[in-house]
């Protein structure tokens, strides 16, 4: 069964409005390396702002230039999930820079003892097929979170991974 939340004239809408934001507004990118090649393919840069806008023809041909199906794979073999196809699968979510402390009933910056006990919860729980790097521990140098990030998930849990990276060296 299809789970179809949005009518298709509304996500017609929303990906036109999209574009319009994208090529009005532009998107702020903190990364020199990005802005210049956004400059190359014809993008309006501003990189004293650190904003490129994007031309909607350019995000067009690279949605069509994007595969419609993947395969992602568990890091230690298990399941292989294929994206796309109108399958649906839940993760725990990305990129959290404050927690909840019950204990303390305060809000705080993650440490990575954060990040490994998400990840135990995450692991054991069947309705999340994949797992997420969710918490981005304080505890540790920015020019390795990323990294430290996706270490302790793959140390700490069997499912597919969906990660993200906040640096040009978090990607590598």
């Amino acid at each position: 069964m299809k789970l179809s939340i949005l009518g298709k004239n509304l996500v017609e809408s929303i990906h036109v409005d999209s574009l319009s934001v994208l090529e009005d507004i532009g998107v702020f990118i903190d990364n020199s390396n990005a802005l210049k090649t956004l400059d190359d393919y014809g993008c309006n840069v501003d990189y004293k702002r650190k904003v490129a806008r994007i031309n909607s023809s350019l995000a067009d041909e690279c949605i069509k230039a994007t595969p419609k199906v993947f395969k992602l794979y568990a890091s230690r073999g298990g399941r292989c999930f294929t994206v796309g196809d109108d399958n649906t699968y839940f993760n725990p979510g990305s990129a959290a820079i404050y927690v909840y402390d019950y204990d303390r009933n305060d809000i705080r910056k993650p440490i990575t003892r954060d990040l490994a006990e998400f990840v135990f919860t995450a692991d054991a729980l069947d309705s999340m097929v994949f797992q997420s790097t969710a918490i981005v521990a304080s505890d540790v140098p920015n020019e390795i979170y990323d990294s430290w990030r996706l270490f302790v998930v793959l140390m700490n849990s069997s499912k597919p991974i969906i990660t993200g990276a906040f640096s040009d060296k978090g990607v590598y």
